[in-house]
């Protein structure tokens, strides 16, 4: 990826954490030097706020608060340094909009959406549906995005890691949201990818993601129920789908099944060509 200056990179860092909902209490924020541009403000605006999939409101409001605060320390000269009516006007309208409480905000699905670095001035990213919560509800995992997935992604997107899958067919065991099969379908050259999980309402959240990345009228990607210790069903035509590459990051087998052991079960995060 091509160089860019501190202050371009302090704004990349700030709206790939905001965009993938890092709690605004570990956000870093761009330097009072950053925030007093109004061209800087102009642009956090138009890529947290005026995204096609932005961040729920309330997060947004806990954001904008923050920003705000911080954007009026760093003013020097009250007659030349502005704050961005954009960005004010949001927050007024956040401000007497009726939102719902921390609990309720909680239990719905918000976008995501995971950007990752490359050697060259692509920037691939990933837009997906999480429900974090559901994982104390329902005991389900697959509904948000884990820590084992985002690295994989970010070596993936590495001209080592794109080579690996570039050109392949690729079986992604455990997908959950789809991030990673999607990140392969739609920037890392993969002919075939097969997103499987073995939860019908996680394959069915999975479908809309590629939906959401507009792949669903493509043949590079299917969701597919794959339970553990079964085999995978056949495709529509009625052969077995040929695979190249198997990859998986947090892969967990579900435990309530009888055929979850296995003796080729490897640690999340696990490349097999």
């Amino acid at each position: 990826m091509a160089s860019l200056s501190h202050g371009e990179h302090e704004l990349e860092l700030f709206t790939r954490q905001v965009l993938q909902l890092v709690d605004p209490k570990e956000l870093q924020w761009p330097s009072s030097d950053s925030l007093r541009s109004v061209v800087v403000q102009s642009r956090i605006y138009q890529k947290l706020f005026q995204s096609e999939h932005p961040p729920p409101e309330r997060y947004q409001l806990r954001v904008l608060k923050k920003l705000l605060s911080l954007i009026e320390e760093s003013i020097v000269d009250p007659d030349e340094d502005e704050i961005s009516d954009e960005l004010s006007a949001a927050l007024a309208s956040l401000v007497t909009k009726k939102l719902p409480s921390e609990a309720q905000a909680a239990q719905q699905p918000s976008y995501v959406t995971y950007k990752f670095s490359t050697a060259s001035n692509q920037v691939p990213f990933v837009t997906v549906l999480e429900s974090r919560s559901l994982l104390s509800t329902s005991g389900g995992t697959g509904f948000r995005t884990w820590e084992a997935a985002l690295h994989l992604g970010s070596y993936l997107s590495t001209d080592e890691g794109t080579a690996l899958v570039r050109g392949k067919r690729v079986l992604e065991l455990g997908s959950g949201t789809g991030m990673l099969s999607i990140l392969c379908a739609r920037w890392l050259g993969c002919i075939q990818v097969t997103a499987t999980d073995g939860d019908d309402r996680v394959v069915e959240a999975l479908e809309n993601n590629v939906f959401i990345n507009r792949l669903q009228r493509s043949d590079l990607i299917t969701a597919r129920l794959l339970k553990w210790g079964r085999a995978l069903e056949e495709n529509e035509g009625g052969m077995q789908q040929e695979v190249d590459i198997v990859i998986g990051a947090d892969v967990t087998p579900d435990v309530r099944s009888n055929n979850y052991s296995s003796p080729d079960f490897d640690a999340p995060g696990t490349v097999h060509d």
